[in-house]
């Protein structure tokens, strides 16, 4: 969501908004002489409020679009205390948007509230344009939030710069939602471990990586917990992922039943990252950093790519180069040796989406 802040010696209040490689910032209004710092800072933590209720329109399919006329209007004629009486709007986006009304009113300033009004129009427009899946100019933000569903333009989008960059680039952070960018990437990832397997001679994918982390020095944590789900298909395995992070960011505490054994003592399901309890269940923790969740799981499938690569390079080098020769193994090798590990990425891919 976008945040604001009170900039006191400028009397003003400004927006920032995250675009997934730093953030941008644009004013908002100014502040009239008459407004004290502390009225300043409450309009500012209510416009915050009530942009984190304008974006879940984003995030949660099926809730109703923000309304920029409705908002407006109410903006402008909010619902005031009548006595020790206040009447609470039922929508909590309505509400917020009553609560930064009822501190314009406080300020009484025009210029003031036009420009809150201009503001909030332009945050609900680029929740409008985030869901038409266009991610430009204010909507970019929509990179750093999670929905639920995988949109089909974007997982396109991010299949197209793994092509480009089978290793990933920053554009997969700034230009596409984080899951379909990772559902996109796990499937590169499935590409990299069926390319470097043979070479290293890895059983199991778990293995190769495992394999990877010791001769990269990576923390290959999230790759080999995605390789490892139990989940077959790419997207359950990211949708299961996220919605431990974000349970976790939410301060919950999930336990879940302990898999079946079958005769032979053999579990049905495997081992998921987390400490087994009591009682027949296990604790489940997440792998990932609750606070940016999208962000780094996709680093964290990119960087299992990455170190499928570092093993197929030296596995080549160990093959092809028997001559410790660094003119023979520098810079240019390892290039040529990477335009290889690409290609057949590229092969396995589209070979798997015919």
């Amino acid at each position: 969501m976008t945040t604001y802040a009170h900039h006191s010696s400028a009397a003003t209040i400004v927006a920032t908004w995250p675009t997934g490689a730093g953030s941008a910032a644009d004013h908002v209004t100014r502040i009239p002489k008459t407004c004290d710092d502390a009225r300043a800072r409450h309009l500012a933590q209510a416009l915050d409020r009530l942009s984190s209720h304008i974006w879940t329109a984003y995030t949660t399919p099926g809730t109703e679009r923000p309304n920029p006329v409705r908002l407006a209007a109410i903006l402008r004629r909010p619902n005031m205390p009548v006595g020790d009486l206040l009447r609470i709007a039922e929508d909590d986006r309505d509400e917020a948007a009553h609560t930064v009304g009822r501190l314009l009113s406080e300020i009484d300033d025009q210029g003031c509230r036009e420009a809150v009004v201009r503001e909030v129009e332009t945050e609900s427009s680029a929740v409008s344009t985030a869901i038409a899946g266009d991610l430009t100019g204010r909507a970019q933000q929509a990179v750093t939030r999670l929905r639920r569903d995988v949109q089909p333009d974007h997982f396109a989008a991010a299949h197209a710069l793994l092509h480009s960059v089978p290793m990933g680039s920053e554009r997969l952070f700034t230009d596409v939602e984080p899951v379909a960018a990772s559902v996109a990437a796990l499937e590169w990832l499935g590409a990299a471990v069926l390319v470097t397997a043979p070479l290293d001679g890895s059983t199991s994918a778990v293995r190769l990586l495992a394999h990877a982390q010791l001769l990269s020095d990576r923390d290959l944590r999230i790759a080999i917990a995605v390789l490892g789900h139990p989940v077959g298909n790419a997207s359950g395995v990211v949708r299961d992922l996220l919605q431990e992070a974000l349970l976790a960011a939410a301060g919950h505490f999930v336990v879940c039943p302990a898999p079946e054994f079958d005769a032979e003592g053999h579990s049905g399901d495997h081992e998921r990252d987390g400490d087994k309890s009591g009682g027949g269940h296990r604790a489940v923790s997440t792998v990932l950093d609750p606070a940016e969740p999208g962000r780094s799981l996709l680093g964290g499938i990119l960087a299992g790519i990455q170190a499928c690569f570092e093993v197929y390079l030296d596995e080549t080098t160990t093959r092809e180069r028997t001559d410790p020769d660094p003119r023979l193994t520098g810079p240019y090798w390892a290039e040529e040796v990477r335009q290889r590990f690409d290609a057949e990425l590229r092969d396995v891919v589209h070979t798997a989406r015919l």
